[in-house]
């Protein structure tokens, strides 16, 4: 099994940002490589990021619970990742992939929503703090166009000022998607499911929010719907969308889903 080595992307970009405070000049280098052999590809990547807050986090309007912060400091962290991939069979009709993804970041400056007061929530700095951790994803792929895919992300997370992890990062998510279209017909069903464990709410491990459970299904037909698995409750029906549904999909951190249509 021979392989074949190659560098993926290397970057160097220097934005000059008004009113970043001590960094008006920011150069942000990225850089990753890959060696790949018949069924197998391991892969590297590493670089830096930063980002302005944006301008909901500087002026949220103000309530008795939230509001912005205008004294808000850039996000700047610099993140790596490695991992490998194998892949057998045939993808389109028998075949099975994995790919393993260890990764770390380190903070400066992060912005996260946290409790300022009572049961007020602000947007603020964390100073430094890191996370780190490992993804595990598979898809497995078998006959009537029939298609499974799950995934496994474990996060720790640490702030230095307080030694607790940071809020609202779950340390375990889990995500599966079924999608299958029956004789391979013209109709697909499809199906997607996420789960994130409890997490703080706060930076000194007080407050905590439990685990969550949403399941997304839908048809081709023109119809999404959403379950609260926990309450085993609809949560909406996006009925009215207008067009045949192909697939749908949640954000990494599951606070969003999107849906795809023809």
């Amino acid at each position: 099994d021979s392989g074949t080595f190659s560098v993926t992307g290397g970057t160097l970009r220097v934005e000059a940002v008004s009113g970043a405070g001590d960094t008006p000049v920011t150069p942000l280098p990225s850089a990753g490589v890959a060696l790949r052999g018949a069924w197998w590809t391991a892969r590297a990547h590493g670089g830096r990021s930063f980002r302005l807050p944006t301008f909901t986090e500087l002026y949220l309007p103000e309530s008795e619970t939230a509001g912005g912060n205008p004294d808000l400091k850039p996000e700047d962290a610099w993140s790596g990742d490695a991992g490998i991939s194998v892949c057998a069979g045939n993808e389109k009709r028998f075949g099975a992939s994995l790919e393993v993804t260890a990764f770390e970041t380190l903070l400066d400056q992060a912005i996260v929503f946290a409790p300022v007061a009572g049961h007020r929530y602000e947007p603020v700095n964390t100073g430094p703090s890191w996370f780190y951790g490992l993804e595990t994803a598979g898809v497995l792929m078998l006959p009537w166009a029939t298609e499974l895919r799950a995934s496994w992300t474990r996060t720790e997370s640490y702030r230095e000022a307080t030694g607790e992890p940071l809020p609202f990062r779950p340390r375990d998510r889990l995500t599966g998607r079924f999608a299958s279209r029956p004789l391979e017909g013209p109709v697909e069903i499809f199906a997607e499911g996420t789960w994130a464990s409890g997490a703080y709410a706060d930076f000194f491990g007080n407050l905590a929010v439990p685990d969550g459970r949403v399941l997304a299904a839908g048809t081709s037909d023109r119809s999404v719907q959403l379950w609260n698995y926990q309450s085993r409750q609809a949560i909406t029906n996006l009925a009215a969308i207008g067009q045949p549904v192909d697939s749908v999909a949640f954000s990494p951190d599951g606070q969003t889903m999107l849906s795809t249509h023809r």
